[in-house]
């Protein structure tokens, strides 16, 4: 009779230590993009349209912006189709920064065969998981995707994919469309490419957040995601569209004060100044239902009308000190 015979249980509890102690190195970390989560495309050196004088022309469902010292982007929104905002030296492209530095060191490679992918990742299907990519990009070696990628979500809404790679250039080619398609709850905004060059995009339907070491160019692909590089910028081709996550687009300013019972009467003078100041904080904290519920999308109508109900409230306080 063998040590684990014998002793049965307590190999149980050796095995099972082993396993969770290996899980936290593999357990993925989504990188948090914070303000730069409202970009389609966000380039160091800016963004660029180049659409004549081919169709349809580029399109980005989200903002677009560069990072300090660039200070144009080309092409939007004359030439280019653009849902979103322009932002020239955006504060955001520094939150881009810190997520592509901490996407890497918080997702160590593990250390299997089934999460160190060499080759196309065509045909293959994955589950969550942090994905370290080789044997692509360059040279005689093949393209990351030549075919379909299938990333199964396992009924987790919230599963996290990431992908890491040095060099994987291209991405598709022109003789076959390549497809990234999620399936069982998998959602392309909880997916992560984490590369430390280019990613140049040719014939190819992608998903995810592409944070590129240099510089992100389409050639009449699409992505739902983000595009953003670290060094160089965001180029667009004709036949080639990003639709951001969420719909992407900066937010809308905070909502006004949801102060219906006017307990505030006295700042009525003070909201005409200040609208987005700190007594918004307050109201905020007092007002989170009334939030929700989405009454105040529109805020400068709504500030309207608040301002007009305050100047009605002084109105009748007037009436009551001439009645005393």
């Amino acid at each position: 009779m063998n040590s684990c015979q014998k002793y049965f249980s307590a190999c149980l509890l050796g095995i099972t230590a082993l396993l969770v102690g290996a899980s936290p190195a593999w357990a993925q970390i989504a990188p948090d993009l914070g303000t730069a989560s409202s970009f389609g495309a966000l380039g160091n050196a800016g963004v660029t349209c180049d659409a004549a004088p081919v169709s349809p022309v580029p399109t980005v469902i989200g903002d677009v912006g560069t990072g300090p010292g660039a200070l144009s982007v080309t092409g939007f929104p004359n030439l280019c189709t653009l849902s979103g905002n322009i932002v020239l030296n955006a504060p955001a492209f520094a939150v881009f920064q810190t997520a592509y530095g901490t996407t890497d060191t918080a997702n160590p490679c593990p250390t299997d065969a089934a999460h160190n992918l060499v080759g196309d990742l065509g045909g293959k299907t994955l589950l969550p998981g942090i994905y370290c990519i080789s044997g692509v990009g360059g040279g005689d070696a093949p393209a990351l995707l030549t075919n379909t990628l299938t990333l199964n979500g396992n009924g987790d809404s919230n599963a996290v994919w990431i992908f890491k790679g040095v060099s994987v250039t291209p991405i598709g080619t022109a003789a076959l469309r390549s497809t990234v398609r999620m399936i069982n709850g998998g959602q392309s905004c909880n997916v992560y490419w984490r590369l430390g060059t280019a990613a140049t995009f040719v014939n190819t339907d992608f998903v995810g957040n592409v944070l590129a070491g240099s510089k992100v160019t389409f050639s009449g692909s699409s992505l739902a995601g983000r595009a953003m590089a670290s060094r160089e910028s965001v180029t667009m081709t004709a036949g080639s569209s990003i639709t951001a996550c969420d719909g992407g687009g900066t937010q809308p300013p905070p909502p006004p004060s949801c102060d219906k019972d006017h307990k505030h009467h006295k700042h009525a003078k003070h909201h005409k100044h200040h609208k987005h100041a700190s007594h918004h904080k307050h109201d905020k904290q007092q007002c989170d239902d009334d939030h929700d519920d989405g009454d105040h999308g529109d805020d400068d109508g709504d500030h309207g009308d608040d301002h007009g109900d305050h100047g009605d409230d002084h109105g009748d306080h007037g009436d009551d000190h001439d009645r005393k």
